[in-house]
């Protein structure tokens, strides 16, 4: 909110997104990674408003890290 602040909502919405996908983009490549994206990723942004809900572009850079960085984390159930 604090970096929002004055801005339209919009740009607030453009700003978070941003903020989220370099934050997925820095973050290592392990277990814990892997259960945090799985998290956000069966989440979806059903309790965040607009101009906090996550982008599709981040939900498909959550996809992205899941799928291909961290595939081998996957068990035959999920």
């Amino acid at each position: 909110m604090f970096i929002a602040y004055g801005k339209s909502r919009e740009k607030a919405h453009g700003l978070a997104s941003m903020i989220w996908l370099i934050v997925i983009e820095n973050l290592e490549e392990n277990k814990e990674t892997f259960v945090l994206l799985k998290r956000l990723a069966m989440e979806g942004d059903a309790f965040l408003p607009f101009p906090y809900s996550r982008s599709y572009k981040v939900m498909w850079k959550i996809f992205d890290k899941l799928l291909i960085d961290l595939r081998d984390c996957f068990t035959i159930m999920e």
